[in-house]
C-alpha cells in the first residue's frame, strides 16, 4: 500500500514540474503562483487516477477474455 501512495505522490509531483515547465496545455502561465501548482498537483492526482482506473479494466478484461 505504502507502494501506492508513494507512486501516486511521485506521479502528481512529476505532472506538476512538467506541465509547469514544458507549457504541457497551456499551464505555464498557470504555474506561477502557489495556489495554481496546488490545482495542477491535483489534476496530477485526477490523472493518476484515471491511468488506474484503466489499467484495473484491462487487467479484469484480460482475465475474462
Amino acid at each position: 500500500m505504502k507502494i501506492f501512495f508513494i507512486s501516486w505522490a511521485m506521479t502528481a509531483i512529476a505532472f506538476t514540474f512538467y506541465a509547469s515547465h514544458y507549457k504541457l496545455f497551456g499551464f505555464k502561465n498557470l504555474a506561477k503562483t502557489t495556489g495554481n501548482l496546488v490545482i495542477l498537483f491535483s489534476l496530477g492526482i485526477f490523472v493518476f487516477s484515471i491511468s488506474c482506473l484503466i489499467y484495473r479494466e484491462a487487467m479484469i478484461y484480460a482475465i475474462l477474455s
